[in-house]
């Protein structure tokens, strides 16, 4: 005997990049919703920032960029101090360890590119609460759409330096080869593109939530999302998702 199920699959398309924001953007214009969002992340209870909402147009796509605005908060914080954030606020358990699994994620690349100990890893001002929104927002909008798969592109990013406080780095930058490192996710440089296309804590997101990396697969399309980017690539810098559904028949005993 043959019964009918249904799989629910998140697909990631990581041609264009993908940083935190981007992907943030991108789930909640697929599914998850501005306001209900709000009302969770709020529950983290972090002071001195307000979150940005703006739909855009570029190319004819319309998509979410999402801005972390940063208000008087002048201080660096340590993993161990976001980890402690993040565990003492009212969010779900299946997002307090979600978050925590990719801000681990990427704390040990970090301390790998940089030759240090995860417990001197240290995020500074504005990338700090940009880093914590970007990754609990992310843990936050998976466990609202609860895929039963999530399957991401290859992830292409560009060449060249960027600069940061710390001076001129390679692309892909430190953290981000870290990652990389031994982990057999398909990855492309692409030679049009003279800057990063891949930030660090989108590449920890994205190592993290996907159960592989291949191309999208056949499925019945529910709904797409798009998220936009800072960063000018001269690509069109945006975060496309989409969400559908394998339906299939198992056999019953």
């Amino acid at each position: 005997m043959m019964k009918l199920k249904q799989k629910k699959i998140l697909y990631i398309d990581c041609t264009n990049g993908i940083s935190g924001d981007m992907f943030l953007g991108a789930l909640i214009d697929v599914e998850v919703g501005i306001e209900r969002f709000e009302s969770i992340i709020n529950k983290l209870r972090l002071e001195d920032y307000t979150l940005q909402f703006k739909y855009l147009i570029k190319n004819n796509i319309k998509g979410l960029d999402v801005s972390v605005n940063l208000g008087e908060c002048k201080n660096k914080r340590y993993i161990r101090d976001i980890l402690k954030l993040i565990e003492q606020s009212e969010m779900s358990r299946n997002v307090k360890k979600l978050s925590e699994k990719i801000f681990m994620e990427v704390a040990e690349a970090e301390a790998l590119a940089h030759n240090i100990q995860i417990s001197e890893v240290s995020f500074h001002e504005a990338g700090a609460v940009d880093s914590i929104v970007d990754i609990v927002g992310a843990a936050i909008c998976i466990d609202i759409i609860a895929p039963d798969i999530i399957i991401s592109s290859n992830i292409c990013d560009g060449h060249g330096f960027i600069k940061c406080r710390c001076g001129m780095i390679p692309v892909p930058v430190p953290a981000v080869r870290a990652m990389l490192k031994d982990s057999q996710i398909p990855f492309t440089i692409l030679e049009e593109v003279t800057t990063e296309m891949v930030t660090p804590t989108g590449m920890g997101i994205v190592k993290t939530i996907a159960n592989e990396f291949n191309s999208m697969p056949t499925m019945e399309v529910i709904s797409t999302g798009y998220g936009f980017g800072k960063r000018f690539t001269g690509k069109t810098s945006h975060l496309k998702v989409v969400i559908g559904k394998e339906i299939y028949y198992e056999s019953k005993e």
